[in-house]
């Protein structure tokens, strides 16, 4: 069940429901430029199947694993700004469509 910590029941379940209504991938197939979806190792709450398909539904998209949880954008930025730079390099070297 959810926990009784009042801060869990009036933040993060709002949260999470709202993300949980999210549909992106209609969006996403319709996106021409170069997609980079990042998700973390241990990542709790976006599985990995899921953002794999999120990736393979852009028509330029690619996937990463990184380390760490669902919030490693935030405990560890030098992780994912290598990874950034290779694809926005490689984004910008394709010839345009």
């Amino acid at each position: 069940g959810i926990p009784a910590d009042p801060l869990f029941r009036s933040v993060i379940v709002p949260l999470v429901s709202v993300h949980l209504r999210d549909d992106p991938e209609p969006v996403l197939a319709e996106v021409r430029c170069p997609v980079l979806v990042l998700r973390g190792v241990h990542d709790g709450l976006s599985r990995r199947a899921w953002a794999t398909r999120l990736a393979a539904t852009a028509a330029r998209g690619s996937f990463r694993d990184m380390p760490g949880p669902h919030s490693f954008a935030w405990s560890d930025p030098a992780a994912w700004s290598a990874p950034i730079r290779e694809f926005a390099t490689a984004a910008t070297a394709e010839p345009r469509r």
